[in-house]
């Protein structure tokens, strides 16, 4: 089964009082402006430069809820 998700922030878990949760009640829109601020490795600047996937929380999310494993490994 799917465990915890870290909060949007990066931090250990999603929390109301930190607000950094994406709720099922969440409009489409809410959602992506959510998704799209998400912390992700401030060591990857240019397109070109490497990542670290580990400390993306993007890829996480995608992780827990992307069924296509050919598509996941092509955005990592």
């Amino acid at each position: 089964g799917l465990g915890r998700l870290p909060g949007t922030d990066g931090k250990a878990k999603m929390s109301k009082s930190l607000y950094n949760s994406i709720y099922l009640s969440d409009s489409p829109d809410t959602i992506r402006k959510k998704i799209m601020s998400m912390y992700t490795d401030p060591n990857h600047v240019q397109i070109n430069d490497p990542g670290q996937i580990e400390v993306k929380t993007v890829f996480t999310y995608l992780d827990a809820i992307c069924s296509d494993t050919d598509q996941l490994l092509k955005l990592k």
